[in-house]
C-alpha cells in the first residue's frame, strides 16, 4: 500500500532530484547529449517505428535546446533508439549535418564512456545532458567520470503535491518507486564498478 501513494513516491525520488532546480537553464554546452531510452526495434516494414515515451520526451526537449542558442552538434546515444532519435531530430529541423549518432551504447556507463570519445574527437569537453530526471545523477557522474563538463537538463522532474489525489494510490506511483528503486541500486552498482 505504501509504495502506491504518490506523495510518498515523490518524497522518496527527492534525493535523487533534489539537486536540480527548476530555474532558467544556462545552457552552455558545446554540445548537447540525448540519452536513449526505450524504442521499438527498426525492421524493413517500419524502418522508424515510434520512439517509447521516455525516448520521445528526452528527444522533443533536445530538440527544443538546440533550438534556443546557437547551431551545435546534438548527439544522440543509445543502442538501437540513437537511429530514431536522430530521425525525431531532423523532422524538428535539426540539420543532420550537426546530429550526431553512437548506436552502440546498451547502459549509461557505455552512453558516457563511447560518447565521449565521438565529443573528444571533435575537441567538445562540455556538454549540456538530457536524460530523466531520475537517471540524471548517475548519468552525470558517468559522464565527468569521463573527462566532459556537465550541464544537467533532467526531464519530468517531479513535485511534492499535497492534494487529496497524493494520497490515493495509483498504478503511477508504484511504477515511480520502481524506477527510483532502480537508480538507487544502480548508483551503488556504478560505485562499485567504478563508473562513477
Amino acid at each position: 500500500m505504501i509504495i502506491s501513494l504518490p506523495v510518498l513516491a515523490a518524497l522518496f525520488a527527492a534525493p535523487l532530484e533534489s539537486r536540480y532546480d527548476r530555474h532558467r537553464l544556462a545552457d552552455q554546452g558545446e554540445a548537447i547529449v540525448v540519452l536513449g531510452g526505450a524504442c521499438d526495434t527498426p525492421d524493413p516494414q517500419h524502418p522508424f517505428p515510434p520512439l517509447a515515451a521516455d525516448s520521445y520526451s528526452r528527444s522533443f526537449y533536445g530538440a527544443l535546446l538546440f533550438r534556443s542558442q546557437r547551431p551545435r552538434p546534438i548527439l544522440v546515444t543509445g543502442w538501437e533508439c540513437a537511429v530514431l532519435m536522430a530521425h525525431y531530430l531532423e523532422r524538428e529541423g535539426v540539420p543532420s549535418g550537426l546530429i550526431l549518432e553512437e548506436n552502440s551504447a546498451r547502459n549509461t556507463h557505455e552512453n558516457a564512456s563511447f560518447s565521449s570519445k565521438i565529443l573528444q574527437a571533435r575537441a567538445i569537453r562540455k556538454v549540456t545532458l538530457v536524460t530523466d530526471a531520475k537517471s540524471m545523477l548517475r548519468a552525470e557522474l558517468c559522464f565527468r567520470r569521463e573527462g566532459l563538463e556537465v550541464v544537467p537538463y533532467p526531464v519530468g522532474l517531479g513535485t511534492l503535491d499535497f492534494s487529496i489525489l497524493s494520497i490515493l494510490p495509483s498504478w503511477q506511483a508504484i511504477r515511480a518507486n520502481s524506477i527510483t528503486v532502480h537508480e538507487v541500486l544502480g548508483l551503488l552498482w556504478y560505485k562499485h564498478k567504478g563508473y562513477i
